[in-house]
């Protein structure tokens, strides 16, 4: 993308180009919808390029495959955290959604009341677990204590030791600006569009409405207790969801100005739409309109039907334009 006023405004392109040798692993981060999103994001991949891992140890499969066979891959998927990176021959390109972690933890919380299925159902509809109750619960502190900043930071197992909280938010933080994609479960169609531009992927399919409705609707009313209480658990998480905010918004405006801007710009098939241009366009057009309705009522006032007037005004027109 030439120019200095890029390199001014942006330190570097968003667009990244996928070459043959690079992978894209996706970090699904439990309850951001992030299974649907990678229904999105797989649909501009060959079925044979992807390599889905949704349960379980990622790092035993990992270790039991012939590295050059998983080498094949372009797109990787794992509910994994960070420290997957070391089974690659070259570091991934990661991808990832975050969501508000209030909304993400109350989930959780009434995803277990209602699957029937899940090793903790039982457990927790027999002891009849509140949502505080439930914050409490010791298995679920993987799944409810700041876990969008300990996956990102590569510490679900807990191998990076006694860190300070300032530092886990450190390191969460440049992780958030090493990843290629970064997007939020609350603007999931925004997000698609900016995952389609950043990869140029032309033929992502779109996401589901529901979804979208889904990830964007409020919660379900809890007291004030319980909610502070999970607040109080995902302190690191939800000055992790702002920065990510923020860094997702900047690459909006960013793809937006690459898009508008750049003098050596090109259409591709991935590129989104520059609306602004195209309002721009349609604004000239709609005052070109309104112009031509205004000039054709002065006519009629200046010139009245059937008056001796229009029938001057008709012969002149014949006479000079030949209609």
């Amino acid at each position: 993308m030439g120019g200095k006023l890029h390199s001014a405004v942006y330190p570097r392109r968003l667009r990244f180009q996928l070459r043959s040798a690079d992978q894209a692993l996706f970090l699904l981060i439990p309850h951001t919808a992030g299974e649907e999103f990678y229904c999105v994001l797989s649909s501009g991949f060959s079925p044979a390029a992807v390599w889905a891992y949704d349960r379980g140890d990622a790092h035993v499969a990992l270790e039991g495959q012939d590295l050059d066979a998983v080498s094949g891959y372009r797109l990787l998927y794992t509910w994994q955290d960070y420290s997957l990176y070391r089974y690659f021959s070259r570091k991934p390109v990661f991808i990832s959604l975050l969501r508000h972690p209030v909304a993400r933890v109350i989930e959780v919380y009434e995803h277990l009341w209602e699957d029937e299925e899940h090793p903790w159902h039982s457990e927790v509809r027999s002891q009849n677990l509140s949502l505080k109750e439930f914050l409490r619960f010791p298995p679920a502190q993987e799944w409810v204590n700041n876990r969008q900043t300990r996956q990102l930071i590569g510490d679900l197992r807990g191998e990076l030791g006694d860190l300070s909280p300032e530092v886990m938010l450190e390191l969460a933080r440049l992780r958030l600006e090493e990843f290629a994609f970064i997007g939020l479960s609350e603007r999931l169609a925004d997000a698609r569009q900016l995952l389609r531009y950043t990869f140029d992927l032309p033929h992502l399919r779109k996401v589901k409405r529901s979804v979208i409705r889904r990830m964007g609707s409020p919660c379900k009313p809890y007291d004030a207790e319980s909610l502070q209480l999970v607040k109080d658990t995902n302190r690191l998480d939800l000055r992790l969801y702002q920065i990510g905010a923020r860094i997702f918004e900047r690459r909006l405006e960013q793809m937006q100005y690459e898009l508008r801007d750049s003098p050596d710009r090109k259409y591709t098939p991935g590129a989104p739409r520059d609306y602004r241009r195209i309002s721009l366009r349609m604004g000239i057009l709609l005052r070109s309109w309104s112009g031509t309705v205004r000039l054709g009522r002065l006519r009629r006032w200046l010139i009245p039907e059937g008056s001796q007037r229009e029938k001057r005004y008709l012969q002149l027109r014949k006479r000079i334009f030949g209609w």
